[in-house]
């Protein structure tokens, strides 16, 4: 988020260092590293997503996994930040909000149990906030959270989760399907819609907005969508002894149970062919089309498919999952640790990332920017004032006839004028903004990062200390009628106009100290040896006249 210059007051500074401290404080001891790892799957929501990545460490008590956390909106894109080590892989992974639970091989239940069959382990973690921005808290700490099992009732081919509670999808042996919700405190089945029970070749599990769907395909590249709504349930009191009932009209059916009122709405999704992926991004809903290096994003529309972004160099085994209204491919590279990230608006297809999933910094990268040119107006405050005193402040200044010090206003007017060349040359070079890289310090870097900063640097420096140079003005100044001089007199001499512009454009707040210093001269003009001058009108005859 850009933000003006001006905004930093000095107790913002104060606010920014004491927020370093604590930064630090919070930091030093939870650095996490990764080893060499295959993205196996990821799954996102409104506010997180997550990958599952497996080791490839040889050594047997090594974990065989990490889970990486990808936060959503409020951060800079590209964070893939280690939660937790995983003494085992899971077979799914599902996300809502900023929780994420797992659901783990099943195991045989133990002899004398009420009744048999398998049980699989679930478990969940979720992500808070950090006081140091880009860091998480994920509670419980060095743990997770131990969800009821979910009975096995065969092959697990879905797995969500919603504002509700999970919800999982299996098939048995003979390809029956059920659907089950943990709900509450146990999980509970759900009836299907009367016409996708039975047995059925191409379903799936999605999760939409904050519930839940089926996606049922055929081979004519259509597909039926039963989107899921829970409902208030009934009192407890109109629930014992009653039988699980079902009403199906062609448009919605209503399943009624002990537990649990659930309303089916039916949507017909057209020219979705079996090898394309439906996401949920928000309320929207897009198709994944893959090719063998590119992948195609479209949204699904009453009246088609409406195309939304082709993102090159995918490979075939990207895993594509939601944050929010964003969608993230990742994948990983041979001999690469980090998964490869990239990360586009499901809205505008722009690509806000792309490249390897970065972890935090000490700081964030706003603060970074912002304390490194304070740093370095200080720095060199401290080698003006300090270190050369007497040779910078003891020369005598002799103003030719006929001018005066140049006002801190007009020389602020003329620097902007300077400037602006430099940001549309770099625009031009980058395709990045003026008003973005005016904001650069204050901001996460955009595109070419910060090469399109130090272009526009460039630009300024060479046109400016060539005009003072040359002719003693630049374009802003020759405007505004200001000069620069060598104290010595004359023009400056090109090592005068080079330093004075260098200094100035490396650390613009030093150029401040023209409203403080007596003789108008910021910290380039010191070490440069120069001033900037303005004419002044001559006096008239009464003036002379009253002056003798």
């Amino acid at each position: 988020m850009a933000r003006a210059m001006s905004s930093h007051s000095a107790p913002a500074w104060a606010a920014k260092a004491l927020r370093a401290l604590i930064m630090t404080a919070f930091i030093v001891g939870s650095a996490q590293t990764l080893t060499a790892a295959s993205v196996l799957f990821g799954a996102g929501q409104s506010h997180s997503g997550w990958l599952v990545m497996e080791s490839d460490a040889v050594n047997a008590a090594a974990p065989a996994g990490k889970l990486l956390h990808i936060p959503g909106d409020g951060v800079s894109p590209g964070l893939a930040i280690p939660a937790r080590s995983l003494p085992e892989l899971p077979m799914a992974l599902a996300a809502w909000g900023d929780r994420v639970s797992m659901v783990f091989a099943p195991r045989e239940r133990k002899e004398g149990a009420v009744s048999g069959g398998s049980l699989a382990s679930v478990r969940s973690l979720t992500a808070t906030p950090a006081p140091a921005p880009g860091f998480y808290i994920y509670e419980p700490e060095g743990r997770f959270t131990v969800e009821p099992s979910l009975p096995v009732q065969g092959e697990l081919i879905g797995f969500v989760d919603t504002r509700w509670g999970l919800v999982a999808l299996q098939r048995d042996e003979g390809g029956a399907i059920s659907l089950s919700a943990l709900w509450g405190v146990d999980w509970t089945v759900i009836d299907l819609p009367k016409s996708i029970k039975g047995a059925v070749d191409h379903l799936e599990l999605l999760a939409v907005g904050d519930g839940f769907a089926l996606l049922v395909r055929d081979d004519a590249q259509t597909a039926l969508l039963w989107q899921a709504d829970r409902v208030a349930p009934a009192p407890v009191e109109q629930q014992s002894g009653t039988e699980s009932a079902s009403v199906e009209t062609d448009e919605e059916a209503i399943i009624v149970q002990p537990r649990h009122e659930v309303k089916w709405t039916r949507r017909d999704v057209a020219s979705l062919t079996p090898e394309e992926q439906l996401i949920s991004a928000g309320d929207r809903l897009l198709a994944a089309s893959r090719t063998d290096a590119s992948v195609s994003l479209s949204l699904i529309a009453d009246s088609g498919h409406v195309a939304v972004a082709r993102i090159e160099n995918a490979p075939q085994d990207a895993v594509i999952f939601s944050v929010g209204e964003k969608i993230c491919l990742a994948w990983r590279e041979a001999e690469e640790a980090r998964p490869h990230l990239i990360i586009v608006s499901a809205i505008t297809g722009r690509i806000f990332y792309d490249d390897f999933g970065a972890v935090p910094t000490l700081l964030p990268l706003e603060d970074i920017q912002f304390l490194g040119i304070l740093l370095s107006a200080v720095v060199l405050t401290i080698l003006v004032f300090l270190l050369k005193p007497e040779a910078a402040s003891r020369q005598a200044i002799d103003l030719p006839q006929g001018a005066a010090m140049a006002e801190p206003g007009q020389r602020l007017f003329a620097a902007l004028i300077d400037i602006a060349p430099a940001l549309f040359g770099a625009q031009a070079i980058w395709g990045v903004s003026a008003l973005e890289l005016l904001a650069f310090p204050l901001q996460s870097p955009a595109a070419g990062g910060i090469w399109p900063l130090l272009t526009a640097i460039g630009i300024y420096a060479a046109h400016s200390a060539a005009g003072e140079a040359l002719a003693g003005r630049t374009l802003g100044k020759a405007l505004l009628g200001l000069q620069t001089v060598s104290i010595a007199g004359g023009r400056p001499t090109p090592w005068q106009a080079l330093s004075r512009t260098v200094i100035k454009a490396v650390a613009p707040p030093i150029t401040l100290f023209v409203v403080v210093d007596p003789n108008r001269r910021h910290a380039g003009d010191i070490v440069a040896g120069t001033l900037v001058i303005r004419k002044t009108p001559p006096a008239s005859n009464d003036e002379s006249a009253q002056s003798e």
